[in-house]
């Protein structure tokens, strides 16, 4: 018989074979002595499963890295997109010890991590954890890793790739000139002299009031605050600063709108038209607003250069048709 151990007379497996018969057609009680040696056969004859090390998931917080990428990079109509987990409890050994696993879905794959080449085991499934959090940190950390290997978050330093950046160039400050003696002009150079150098609309205030300092964006702090942005622009444009209305349905997340005030009339292409929600954090919910405003903020502004520019193109047709 193999082993180095003595041999087993063949008569000892007859005599349990026959007893094994009886219990299984009459049993009778087990006594204290046959209970525990026929646990003691089973862990001998079936040895349990040793299970496979938990992953390592370092000291970052997956789950939150997740939920913040997907508040600044929302995909869904609406803009509502969702991180969806799934969570379940396994017996890995078959002995009564529960042991979590868990899914994630996101919306730039159609499976859920874990994946193969991203977190799943040799046999295809993904590992159990003693803890249902560190199971769901697991499946985060999968998603976040394929994320960043798939170009959809940067490596490193925040879930939004900077913006790129369009330089400025710095106006020439001119020192004052003595003002010439006025000669005598037509009343149509007059005219396109007056308008060429009027502002659309016209500035009312003698003094500009300094800027507020410039905010930086919760997204990309190297990039200003769209809100900032939506301030300087109303002001520049003579048109009043909107109010952000918050508020929080659920614990976690933000839905807000734009507040024109008593002098919404002023601005009825405006008034209406933002609208936020389930935007993880406050800051971020305010942003998104000031982003989707600045969108039409910036078409007012297109609109009045044009309607300055066709006005002085029809003053200068005006003078040519009228020229001796």
């Amino acid at each position: 018989m193999a082993g180095g151990g003595a041999a087993v007379p063949p008569a000892t497996f007859h005599n349990l074979q026959n007893w094994i018969n009886q219990q299984q057609s009459s049993p009778t009680p087990l006594t204290d002595e046959q209970r525990e040696a026929l646990l003691r056969l089973e862990l001998a004859v079936h040895a349990v499963p040793v299970p496979e090390p938990e992953p390592e998931l370092g000291d970052r917080n997956w789950v939150g890295i997740l939920l913040e990428y997907r508040a600044a990079n929302q995909r869904g109509p609406n803009g509502i997109s969702g991180v969806k987990f799934t969570e379940g409890a396994v017996d890995p050994t078959g002995r009564g010890v529960l042991k979590w696993k868990c899914r994630v879905m996101i919306d730039e794959y159609s499976e859920t991590f874990p994946i193969p080449g991203f977190g799943l085991l040799s046999d295809g499934t993904p590992p159990s954890f003693a803890r249902k959090k560190d199971a769901k940190q697991y499946s985060a950390k999968c998603a976040v890793e394929w994320l960043q290997a798939n170009g959809h978050m940067p490596q490193e330093g925040g879930v939004r790739f900077p913006k790129q950046i369009t330089p400025q160039q710095t106006p020439i400050k001119q020192e004052p000139k003595p003002s010439p003696a006025i000669p005598a002009i037509t009343s149509k150079e007059a005219l396109k002299a007056r308008v060429a150098s009027s502002p659309v609309p016209p500035a009312t205030p003698a003094k500009t009031p300094p800027k507020a300092p410039m905010a930086a964006s919760p997204f990309d702090d190297s990039q200003p605050s769209a809100t900032y942005e939506v301030a300087e622009l109303c002001k520049e444009l003579d048109l009043p600063v909107p109010l952000y209305i918050m508020d929080q349905p659920s614990i976690g997340f933000w839905s807000g709108h734009a507040d024109f005030g008593a002098e919404g009339y002023r601005v009825p292409f405006l008034v209406d038209v933002v609208r936020v929600d389930n935007i993880m954090s406050k800051k971020a919910a305010k942003e998104r607003i000031a982003e989707e405003l600045l969108k039409h903020l910036r078409g007012v502004q297109a609109k009045r250069e044009e309607e300055k520019r066709m006005f002085l193109e029809a003053v200068d047709t005006t003078m040519a048709n009228d020229a001796p």
